[in-house]
């Protein structure tokens, strides 16, 4: 494997991954999807997902917390927040990317878990600091994931793509990996930050990254070749029976374009003519039984909802057919498909094999959480909110006609949808989140022990929030401090009398239900009532739970508090489990490196770390850092700094620390000549 592998990603793995570390060893051989979830106990065999959408049945009665949209015209029920089997919020909900590798599905996607990301009125969405309302503050990584089922995902690590020499972060958007058999690599697209961005330096172009294996490590990226290039664009990846793989792009001029074998550039481009630019945001290209489809919507990539379209075609280098009466008379006229897609942004689909050699579209969306706050007009083709963490999945099968044509699309809480092969597991149980928790709310969860059961420590899945504002007349967005300003506060009662209580730091508390280690100080033996209370004085938002049906706990009770009314919610259960041993601080795997760098460069830092629960804190010479104008962007794994000055050199060190200990890198240097 060439040397540049080993240089040139930063790889964060989960403590309970064991493949993990095949990931760090370059040269360890490990196969493809050896971390796979294992097979549900006592579950059938099954030749079909269930793919949950949507929660009708609410255990909540309605009332999650969450602020309403002014633009929800419908309702579809509340989102289920997909859950990944080590009781985490999957991370990659928007531009991702879904492959059917080596027997096992691959789930590709930027992480929102640990910080805002902005799509409010009037906020673009570069990725360098410092901070100001036409930026994206807090980079989380490229998390990738591995499922034998598409229904229980297990985490494999988050990896941070850096330049080898000024360790520069590629800010990984729109991620699409395709294999090329004639170099054994899988190579992965993406844009370096928001497309149509203004290209400054790297920012806003497209490159490509390899690996030997479909989960990384990955390469230094390239920029490729791309056949009389219309700039950064919104783009798509697609393989053919034939091997051949093709890519589509909008965002002006729609265009599909055939890959080289090495997958790694374009050899040709076709321009196609949509009336209106129906086809414009989350353009997607796909195959199936002979025919190639062409989809996407009329208005923005991050909006509530929006009309959905498609175009077909024989061959990707056309000619392109109006759908409706295989005209290619230009301008094409697309069907529409939906006219609001679920409440959701529709994105590009995935082409993934059956059981029977066919193939099958599995079209993903985007179901965003809206910010009354941030986004308050009632116009859905307004943008989301400032947190993805929260949104969630919408999928739809693609279903189609005896002629090849798409149906319409349904709306549907759940679907079936086939595997490449018969697999004994069960689906993953649905929670949607629950914001209970700020200076007027509380939850309470209580259950009961087993005779004899050991309880060493408790770990329920929790988040914090704290939406952007948006002044009055809403033309711009107000972002607030990523942090929800003050602890939570965690009391377990036990059966014995003995109560223990923990102040939770909320740099160690995720943008999404995520599980936080709490250890008792002395295990507790024993059946009976354990009450576990969550609260919190918090004013600029507030923390939450993910909650499901009850069940997993043994005679488990929900209770909301407000303003001192206890509300018990008999069908409702937080997202919690717990150890008969306690749980381990933090333990740093890799250590960040020294950097020397001149004046005006991006620089970037990373360290690896492997814990449950865990937060992040970067000083320069013992300090603090702070981006100019206040925001604190220096909590996360990946510390970025931009244009830097010589005032920028001196000793870095990053604290990582959880609910259960804390520990500190090597000091290492930064060197900014003039």
């Amino acid at each position: 494997m060439p040397s540049a592998f080993h240089s040139t990603v930063r790889f964060t793995k989960p403590a309970s991954t064991i493949a993990a570390a095949c990931l760090l060893l370059v040269n360890a051989g490990c196969g493809g999807g050896s971390d796979a979830p294992p097979p549900v106990e006592g579950a059938a065999t099954t030749l079909s997902a269930t793919l949950n959408n949507f929660i009708l049945d609410d255990p909540l009665a309605g009332d999650n917390g969450l602020p309403q949209s002014p633009a929800k015209t419908t309702s579809y029920g509340q989102i289920a927040i997909g859950m990944d089997v080590d009781g985490n919020a999957i991370q990659a909900v928007d531009e991702v990317d879904l492959q059917y590798f080596e027997g096992k599905y691959y789930l590709y996607g930027p992480s929102f878990t640990c910080g805002s990301f902005n799509y409010s009125p009037g906020v673009n969405t570069g990725p360098l600091i410092p901070t100001n309302p036409n930026s994206t503050y807090r980079y989380c990584g490229l998390t990738v994931y591995v499922s034998d089922d598409l229904m229980n995902w297990k985490l494999l690590g988050t990896n941070y793509i850096q330049d080898p020499v000024t360790g520069e972060h590629y800010y990984v958007k729109k991620p699409r990996v395709v294999y090329s058999p004639k170099t054994g690599l899988y190579n992965m697209w993406f844009l370096n930050g928001q497309a149509a961005l203004s290209q400054m330096g790297r920012t806003g172009k497209q490159y490509v990254t390899q690996s030997a294996t479909p989960y990384g490590p990955w390469s230094t990226p390239f920029e490729p070749v791309i056949f009389n290039s219309a700039g950064p664009v919104d783009f798509a990846l697609a393989t053919g029976p034939d091997g051949k793989s093709y890519m589509a792009t909008s965002h002006g001029v729609l265009t599909t374009a055939m890959l080289n074998d090495e997958k790694t550039g374009t050899v040709d481009r076709t321009d196609i003519s949509v009336a209106n630019n129906a086809i414009g945001g989350g353009v997607g290209l796909s195959y199936r039984n002979g025919w190639w489809y062409l989809t996407g919507t009329n208005t923005c990539g991050n909006c509530l909802a929006s009309n959905f379209y498609y175009l077909r075609a024989r061959d990707p280098h056309g000619p392109w057919l109006s759908p409706a009466d295989d005209s290619s008379a230009a301008p094409l006229t697309p069907v529409q498909l939906s006219s609001d897609s679920g409440y959701a942004q529709m994105k590009a689909p995935f082409v993934l094999p059956d059981s029977k050699g066919a193939t099958q579209i599995l079209l993903p969306g985007t179901r965003y959480i809206s910010n009354p706050l941030g986004a308050p007009s009632t116009s859905v083709s307004q943008a989301g909110d400032n947190n993805l963490a929260l949104a969630g999945w919408y999928t739809v099968p693609l279903e189609f006609d005896d002629q090849g044509r798409i149906l319409p699309l349904g709306t549907k809480p759940s679907y079936q949808f086939p595997l490449a092969k018969a697999t004994a597991s069960s689906p993953m149980p649905t929670y949607q989140a629950n914001l209970g928790i700020d200076s007027s709310k509380s939850v309470v969860q209580s259950w009961d022990l087993k005779p004899g059961e050991t309880l060493a420590a408790v770990l329920p899945s929790i988040f914090q929030r704290t939406p952007d504002k948006s002044p009055a007349p809403a033309v711009s967005a107000t972002i607030q401090e990523p942090f929800v300003n003050a602890p939570l506060q965690a009391r377990l009662q036990l059966p014995n009398g003995l109560s223990y209580s923990w102040e939770i730091d909320s740099r160690t508390v995720a943008w999404a239900p995520s599980k936080v280690p709490l250890n008792l100080p002395q295990a507790y033996t024993g059946g009976g009532r354990v009450t576990l209370t969550l609260s919190a004085n918090a004013t600029n938002g507030g923390y939450g739970v993910a909650v499901g049906k009850k069940g997993a706990l043994l005679n488990g009770q929900y209770v909301a508090v407000k303003a001192g009314t206890s509300t018990p919610l008999p069908d409702a259960e937080i997202l919690l489990s717990t150890s008969a041993t306690t749980l381990a601080p933090p333990r740093i795997t890799a250590q960040p490196k020294s950097i020397r760098v001149s004046a005006g460069s991006n620089v970037g830092f990373t360290v690896l770390a492997e814990g449950v629960g865990l937060g992040y804190q970067w000083q320069r010479n013992g300090q603090i850092i702070f981006s100019p104008n206040g925001y604190n962007e220096s909590t996360t794994a990946a510390l970025r700094l931009s244009s830097v000055t010589t005032a920028d050199s001196g000793t870095y060190t990053v604290t990582v620390m959880n609910q259960v200990g804390a520990v500190t890198s090597v000091p290492v240097m930064l060197q900014v000549t003039p």
